[in-house]
Parts: structure tokens; C-alpha cells; sequence
């Protein structure tokens, strides 16, 4: 399942999503495509509610700050890096490890399930 078809479908669970928000979905679903990612149906709410809250925050510069995660494999933390670093460059907006860490607990999850939908192939 796409991530805009995702958000399209929780749009009545009030997601507010804005149409200006479109590129920067479609940024995000680009970077899943090329890495043939897949969004589990399982975390499909969760993640579109944070993908959404995310361009938010981002656009308005006001970034969570979380105490360190528990450590996350450097290439997650790459790939979430390389994820959202346009849209920190976009805005205007600092990077922000806690946003990268949160990203890359996603990335972590959608790569365990990958690898257990492989594994029963």
C-alpha cells in the first residue's frame, strides 16, 4: 500500500491532511519505492499519522526532542537522515536526531516485517 493511498483512506480519522502537503508525501513515498519498501498494514495508521505530524512539525520548526532511543543500526539512522534531510532543507527547520530516531524505529519495523514476510515465502 502507497503512502498517499494510506493517508487517502485515514483522510475521515482526521488526519487534516492539506494539499500542499502532496509533495512532500510523494518525497516520502518516492524514497520507499526505490528502496522497495513496503508500509505493513499493521502500522498503516500509525505511520501516516506521524509521516502528516512530521511535515508539520518540520514546516513549523518546532521538532520533538526525546530523550536517546535505544541504539538503532547506523544505516536505519542513514536512511532515515536521507529521508527527511530535503524537507529540513525545505523549510528552513534544523535537523533534528530525534526526528531521524523516530523515523528510523519505523524503517526498523518495516524492515522486520519484510523480513518475515521473506522468511515465509
Amino acid at each position: 500500500m502507497t503512502l498517499n493511498n494510506l493517508i487517502n483512506s485515514y483522510v475521515e480519522n482526521s488526519l487534516e491532511v492539506t494539499r500542499d502537503m502532496n509533495e512532500d508525501i510523494e518525497h516520502i513515498q518516492k524514497f520507499f519505492d526505490e528502496r522497495q519498501l513496503e508500509i505493513p498494514e499493521a502500522y498503516g495508521l500509525p505511520f501516516a499519522n506521524h509521516i502528516v505530524m512530521l511535515i508539520r512539525r518540520i514546516r513549523e520548526n518546532d521538532c520533538i526532542i526525546m530523550d536517546s532511543a535505544d541504539e538503532m543500526p547506523q544505516h536505519l539512522i542513514d536512511q532515515a537522515e536521507e529521508m527527511l534531510e530535503p524537507l529540513f532543507i525545505k523549510y528552513g527547520a534544523e535537523k533534528n536526531e530525534s526526528e531521524i530516531k523516530l523515523m528510523a524505529i519505523y524503517l526498523a519495523l518495516i524492515n522486520e516485517n519484510r523480513k518475515e514476510i521473506e522468511s515465509n515465502e
